[in-house]
């Protein structure tokens, strides 16, 4: 939901009050000054509750349009400095103000934006880096264990022992590791996710095919390991049949 800055332009009601006050009245202009703060007020209503600012800024070029009309016509009548100041400081200047907030809030939206665009980026890098780098290490071990499980099918060697035994323990090390950082990955990118998908759905949208790509490659990655961990326990079970 847009969140508009703080407004100070006056409503037709206030207006009415302050030219009183100017000692204006009605009709000193073609311009409907009252018409024109109720369709910008409107329109800012209208924006919030959309998320959409053309109706507001439609609204704002009108009302400057409109003041600044108002302006050159009570200017003409030479009777009514104080109401030529009143426009000036109580429409033009709140108005000029207003903008100039919608603006900076805008940049900062901006910044926002980015930011978490740039982080949940970052958290996806990571996942392609991390489990590249795993996968490359890890193949060669699914390698390995797929040589034993033929070789010791049957049983191991005595004289293959310890040396099978040091392996599996050392990939097992290995293995645990691998899927403690693939943990790390995943609850991560899972907590960026939740941190941001209230307040910045859009850009969630707009990364869901790579958030969904990082996903994949987490899944591949703990079946692979989960293989190799399941070798470890198959091979643990030849160990226990020892031949020769």
């Amino acid at each position: 939901m847009i969140q508009l800055p703080e407004c100070h332009v006056p409503s037709r009601a206030a207006w009415e009050k302050i030219r009183k006050t100017a000692e204006g009245k009605s009709g000193l202009s073609k311009v409907s000054m009252g018409k024109s703060l109720d369709a910008f007020h409107a329109a800012a209503v209208k924006s919030a509750n959309t998320d959409n600012l053309a109706p507001l800024n439609q609204a704002i070029s009108t009302l400057n349009t409109a003041a600044k009309s108002y302006l050159e016509d009570v200017k003409k009548l030479k009777k009514y400095p104080k109401l030529e100041n009143a426009v000036n400081q109580e429409i033009i200047g709140k108005l000029s103000a207003f903008v100039k907030n919608m603006e900076q809030a805008a940049r900062q939206a901006q910044a926002e934006i980015n930011r978490v665009e740039h982080e949940i980026g970052n958290r996806i890098d990571m996942v392609k880096r991390t489990t590249t780098e795993c996968n490359s290490r890890l193949n060669p071990v699914l390698e390995d264990f797929e040589d034993m499980v033929e070789k010791y099918k049957f049983g191991v060697p005595k004289n293959d022992v310890a040396t099978v035994t040091q392996k599996v323990k050392q990939y097992a090390g290995q293995l645990d590791a691998f899927k403690k950082a693939v943990a790390e990955l995943d609850k991560a990118l899972v907590e960026v996710i939740t941190a941001n998908i209230r307040d910045h759905r859009p850009v969630i949208d707009k990364l869901n095919g790579e958030l969904g790509q990082a996903k994949e490659r987490i899944k591949k990655t703990n079946t692979a390991i989960n293989l190799g961990l399941g070798r470890t326990i198959e091979i643990g079970t030849y160990l226990k049949t020892v031949v020769g």
